[in-house]
């Protein structure tokens, strides 16, 4: 791992209000608005991620797949104190790769759309 790979990692908030943001890691499942082909595979509708934080705004995600900057996903948010889910729509803000090298790994930034 070299230094340039932690560069995308040293930033300051610029926008947000950060004591909104609540740490939370739970599993959900996303599904991608659109569907696009890439060459010839067809992407998996649904797919998984692990939450990091929430706050009103979006939420931070850990992810094993990489989406592109302004993607629209339908978020199924699960709302533990019923025992049902919330879908909602997020577009993704931000994506960084984990700089460990292998690991295949993002976090991905998400805003919710109201």
């Amino acid at each position: 791992m070299n230094t340039s790979e932690w560069d995308n990692w040293r930033y300051v908030h610029s926008y947000g209000n950060l004591r909104d943001r609540h740490s939370l890691m739970q599993m959900i499942t996303i599904e991608r608005s659109t569907l696009r082909v890439v060459g010839d595979e067809m992407p998996t509708p649904q797919i998984m991620g692990l939450t990091v934080n929430v706050s009103s705004g979006g939420l931070c995600l850990l992810a094993d797949w990489s989406p592109m900057t302004g993607e629209i996903f339908r978020v199924h948010l699960p709302l533990s104190t019923v025992g049902a889910t919330t879908p909602t729509l997020a577009d993704v803000r931000w994506v960084r790769p984990l700089p460990f090298e292998g690991s295949g790994l993002s976090m991905v930034g998400l805003k919710f759309i109201v």
